[in-house]
Order: C-alpha cells, then structure tokens, then sequence
C-alpha cells in the first residue's frame, strides 16, 4: 500500500515548480528565535503575547511573502530551501512536508539493569500539511508516530502518570505529547495530531477552530498557558485593533481519570470546560502590557453530565472571576504581563500570577530578558529567565478542577511551590548552531502523608505549606546542529545532556550522549 503513495508523491514533486508561500509560526523556541528579533523591534508593531502567531497580521507586520527567485538546482531547493510538496494556483497553496526525529543516545551514568538491554533510541515518523484558501482561510494538520526508549527519570516520569484502562492495561503519559502503550519490554508507543482552521475575514478579526496548544507569553516558560500539556480541542477568536489585541480561547480538557460505569470498551476520560482571555496593549513602541484570566469550570459529574453555565460564553476578561472570586464553583487565575524594549536587539519580560482569593495566598511571577546579537556579536542569542510560584498555585479544592489536562500542568511543568532559573545561549555561524541551555530548580515536595502544595493534581483542603522535602534539579544541555531546511527546522544534531536531581533519596544522576536528525517545530519539555 505504501509502494503507490510514495511513487504518486514523487510524480507530483517533480511535476511542481517552487514557489515562496506566507510563513507559519510554529510553537518551538529555537525556531522562534529566527524571527524573534524582527517581530521584537521598535519598527514593527506585532502583538507577540499569545502564540501560535496568526501569518496574515504578522506577515505583513514584517513584509514577508516575497516570490522566490532561487536559481538552485531541484534537488538543493527541496533539501535546503523549500517545502516538499507545494502546489500553488491563485487563490490556493497546499504543501506538504516529512516530519521525523531519528535519535540514538547513550547514558553512561545509568547503572540499571534496563541501561544494558536497551538503547535510548527514538523513532518518529509524521507528515504536515498546511494551505491557504483565497486570502482569508488558512488551515494546517501534523500527524507523528513515534517508538522511544527513554532515560531512566523520563521513563519513571511517564509510567508515575500510568492508570489502568477498561482492559486492565497501564497505559502513562509522555510530557506534552499524550497517551503511550507498551513497546516491547522497556519502550512506549505513541502518537500525537494537531490541526486547525483559521478564518482571518479582514485585519482586524480571526477565529480558528481546531486540536493543538497555546503559548501566552514571551519567555521560555509560561505561567499563564503554555505548551506543555498534551493537545485540546478549542475554538478562539482574536480582535486586533491596532495598539490593542483581545484573544478568547475556549476549550475542552480532560483529567486522567475514567468515567466509571462503562461494561465495554474504554471508559471515556472526565472532562471539564476550560476558557482563556488576554488583552494586549501596545502602550508606546517600546512597551507591551497583557492581562491574563484562565479558568477551568466544573468538571462532568459521574453521569457525565453537568449543568451547562452561560457565563462560560462570556468573552470579557476579569468579569467571571469578580462574579466567583469568593467561591470554590470554579478555579480561576488572573495575570499581568509586561514586555520592555530596551533597543531592537534586547527585551525585558515578565509575568505575575494570582490564582484566586480565598484559600491561600496563591502567586507566580517571572522576569527574564532576551538579547539578540548579544554585545554586538552577530546571531549571538542570550536569555535569562527566573520563574517562581507559590505553594497549591493551580491546584484547587476540587482536584478535578486543577489547572491541568491529561495529567500534565497547563502552565509550567513542574507544578507549584518552587523557584527556577533558566539560561540558554545560541550562537549561528552559517547553517551551524552552537547551543546551551542550563535549568536550576529548587522546589519542596510532599512527604509522606503531607501535602506541601507542590502536587497540583491533589486537593489544596487540609494541606500544610510546611514540612516538605528540599528537591534540585540542575539540567544542562550542549549541542551542536547543521540546519539543512529552515522550512521544518531540519536539522543534524550532536549533543550532551546532563541532570542532577539532588533529593532526600540522594542524588540521581543522568549523563547523556545523543546524535539525532530531526525537524522541530514543537517544543518536548524533558528539563525537569
């Protein structure tokens, strides 16, 4: 069967001509950087606060879709420069491209007996589609299968998250990228599709329907909404005005707990309504502010209904939770969030979040900067970055209300009650990319039979900001890639990766040696 489709996708590649198409901007942080700077200077005026960006505004904020006028032989343009597959007429453009990470490590600091039967391979397999319809549709989907053998604390990480499915399997969670089954003795097979309609009718409205994530922020982490959960079905509509951009996001999440009462087949998951709103304001050229409300509504009971609450529907930020602001009915947290300026080629960031006002004093901040062309060194890319939160923010009395989906935080991964710094530097020459990013964490975490607000997945009632376990987390990875094609971020790449994970238990440690050929446009949070 697969014989056919490929030859008909070759006959159809050498039949097209290339041609230059509008940008998407994909979620992951290495490829934003890219354009980072050019969407961040004082000539453009393009609200960033709230990611995947919408091509039509930010295109012609950044006059991008010049026609290609490459005079390279075929075979160079579609492995360098273009996509695979495009096919544009008129009022239509389609392409298509390979997705993949083909990956080999080595972690020569575990000692298990799992370290000498397996290799840490990963093998994803996927494709993307993305189109254009007239001026005003454009639409995109991914698909990835994957077979992964993971370190030691990734694979404790995703079988902590296992439950039992209606079958009696234990089935877990990779971070940010769903359900896995057994592969083999010691692998995990999973899969992941995203895709999304966006109809953006003038300059001014858009409105997109589809199954994917979100990133409100402008730093490497999100206090508010971020991608590091597993996909959601949504609908949001984003009014820009100008100076001001207001963006709705409604969606459906799920807990990972099984709605009892179902003889056959698998149980569907618990689920629970779930609403975004930001307001960003282009107060001057060199300042941003936002304002953030994030609310997650009653989950379904265990007849899997609920009432259906019309406040749900309404789109105005802040007026939801004034009117709950004193009740448990829903958990609802609030930001604000700045972004300075300083000269085209460095920024300030920053976020404070306050996760209700009656059972305990729930706050995050963040501040960080981004520096482009760093000390006047060209394609040199530096950011610093402090997170913190409070012990039981995102939790809420009723664990099924937490600020989460399929068992992962909404917001950052490491859940509450910690303090994180975050480093990275990239440095281009050309096609190749030197790359650092090193994570410190220190966080308190339950002990036995105490809830110190640091699991957000359990009740906040009756729990004790008080006689938890001291945890580090230090994380460092070194890597060096060759980009071969910008337009999926394909890349080579050569790396080590280093985490200390000093607790009560003692220190575990991983030192990791990979190779990978991969193209990235979504972000696997794997530094906790």
């Amino acid at each position: 069967m697969r014989e056919p489709i490929i030859i008909l996708l070759l006959v159809i590649v050498f039949s097209l001509k290339a041609e230059a198409q509008e940008n998407y901007y994909h979620l992951n942080h290495n490829y934003s950087i890219g354009y980072g700077q050019a969407l961040n200077s004082l000539d453009t005026i393009v609200h960033t606060g709230v990611k995947p960006l919408n091509p039509r505004w930010t295109n012609k904020a950044l006059n991008v879709g010049a026609t290609d006028t490459s005079t390279r032989k075929w075979f160079y343009r579609k492995f360098k420069q273009d996509h695979l597959i495009h096919i544009k007429g008129k009022d239509f453009d389609l392409t298509i491209d390979p997705l993949f990470n083909f990956s080999y490590g080595i972690d020569i600091a575990d000692t298990t007996l799992r370290a000498d039967e397996v290799n840490f391979i990963n093998n994803t397999r996927g494709a993307m589609l993305t189109g254009r319809i007239g001026e005003a549709i454009t639409f995109s989907t991914t698909f990835y299968e994957n077979q992964t053998y993971f370190r030691e604390y990734i694979d404790n990480h995703v079988r902590s998250k296992e439950v039992r499915d209606s079958y009696s399997r234990l089935t877990g969670i990779v971070p940010g990228q769903g359900r896995v089954k057994n592969f083999k003795t010691y692998g995990f097979d999973y899969a992941m599709a995203s895709g999304s309609v966006t109809l953006t009718p003038n300059d001014k409205l858009s409105f997109s329907l589809g199954n994917g994530k979100h990133f409100i922020g402008d730093g490497y982490r999100s206090l508010f909404l971020s991608d590091n959960s597993s996909n959601y079905p949504y609908f949001s509509a984003t009014a820009n005005l100008g100076k001001i951009q207001y963006t709705t996001i409604y969606s459906v999440l799920q807990n990972y707990y099984r709605i009892p009462g179902f003889p056959t087949g698998d149980a569907l998951f618990q689920r629970k309504k779930a609403s975004f709103s930001y307001l960003s304001w282009n107060v001057t050229k060199r300042i941003q502010l936002g304002f953030f409300e994030g609310i997650i509504w009653e989950s379904l009971d265990s007849s899997m209904t609920s009432d259906f609450n019309y406040n749900f529907l309404n789109p105005l930020i802040y007026t939801r939770t004034l009117q709950y602001s004193l009740s448990n009915q829903i958990n609802t947290l609030i930001g604000l969030s700045a972004k300075v300026e300083l000269f085209n080629r460095a920024e300030l960031y920053s976020q404070l979040m306050l996760d209700g006002f009656k059972e305990h004093d729930k706050v995050g901040y963040q501040i960080g900067y981004k520096g482009y062309n760093f000390g006047h060194i060209k394609n040199l890319f530096v950011q610093l970055e402090y997170n913190s939160t409070s012990a039981f923010s995102y939790a809420h009395a009723d664990s099924s209300q937490n600020y989460a989906h399929m068992y992962e935080p909404l917001a950052h991964p490491m859940g509450a009650n910690f303090s994180e710094l975050v480093s990275i530097v990239n440095y281009e020459i050309k096609s190749f990319r030197l790359a650092m990013k090193y994570n410190y964490a220190k966080s308190t975490k339950d002990s036995v039979n105490t809830n110190v607000g640091n699991n957000i997945f359990a009740s906040e009632d009756n729990g004790k900001a008080e006689n938890g376990v001291s945890n580090s987390i230090s994380y460092l990875d070194l890597s060096l890639s060759y980009l071969l094609n910008p337009k999926t971020n394909m890349r080579l790449t050569a790396g080590v990766s280093g985490r200390i994970n000093d607790n009560v238990m003692g220190k575990e440690i991983s030192k990791f040696f990979y190779i990978a050929f991969r193209t990235s446009l979504t972000n696997s949070y794997y530094d906790f």
